[in-house]
């Protein structure tokens, strides 16, 4: 009779175990001379399998960011993420036709861009820096 007490406590203590934490990431995006990205948007991809999902958030105009997956600033579980970066939209929307690349545009695809941050719980505030369009790399 007391056996379904004893599996129903076993599979709640599996499943309170099974959802990793989201982790709470902010950051800045910054040029190379030093001067934050005013707007566009940051897009995370899992570096290698075993991590599913991703992560996304918009640029302040101060190039500050929070991090969100399901919902506005819930962070994102622990891994390694190759990093893609948006560039900013002309002033009157998406649609608009971009103004001139503030940075190089390799970092607009994840397989040229290089950028892979390491979240952790001691590695949530993050510090991006783009090197200029004209870099040859």
């Amino acid at each position: 009779m007391r056996m379904p007490v004893y599996i129903a406590l076993l599979i709640s203590i599996f499943l309170s175990g099974c959802g990793e934490r989201k982790i709470q990431v902010t950051g800045k995006v910054l040029l190379k001379n030093g001067k934050p990205l005013p707007g566009g948007m940051l897009v995370l991809s899992p570096e290698a399998g075993g991590l599913k999902g991703g992560a996304r958030a918009y640029l302040e105009t101060d190039g500050t960011f929070v991090l969100s997956t399901d919902a506005a600033g819930d962070g994102i579980i622990s891994g390694k993420y190759k990093v893609l970066v948006v560039h900013p939209p002309k002033k009157g929307g998406e649609d608009a036709p971009s103004g001139p690349m503030l940075f190089h545009p390799k970092y607009s695809d994840f397989a040229t861009s290089g950028l892979v941050v390491d979240i952790t719980p001691e590695n949530h505030l993050l510090e991006i820096t783009l090197d200029p369009p004209s870099s040859r790399n």
